[in-house]
């Protein structure tokens, strides 16, 4: 079997990706992009779209741009949990990823 190049990876999992996750019961995807956990290849991209999307989202009921609203203090507690996550690992050498069953145990 020949080996896939880079591109037609991406292309096959984008395609995957879409099938399974653009239909009712998951939010519309606007794009997909990958990120190394391992040489953050990709992050700049992915920032970039985050970005792009939350300066265009509006609130359904109201018409107003989500941008500015306050956020829920457990969203704040989660991301202290999840830098303290970070630095624990790293300072222990493992990968920066992790599983569903480490991630519902924070």
């Amino acid at each position: 079997m020949p080996k896939l190049t880079t591109s037609q990876l991406r292309e096959t999992y984008t395609s995957k990706i879409q099938a399974a996750y653009n239909k009712i019961g998951f939010p519309r995807l606007s794009c997909v992009t990958f990120v190394s956990c391992v040489t953050k290849e990709g992050l700049k991209d992915l920032q970039e779209m985050i970005y792009a999307a939350a300066i265009s989202t509006k609130d359904r009921g109201t018409d107003e741009y989500v941008i500015g609203v306050q956020i829920l203090l457990s969203y704040l507690f989660l991301q202290k949990l999840l830098s303290e996550e970070v630095m624990r690992r790293q300072t222990t050498g493992m990968l920066p990823v992790l599983n569903q069953q480490e991630f519902a145990m924070l």
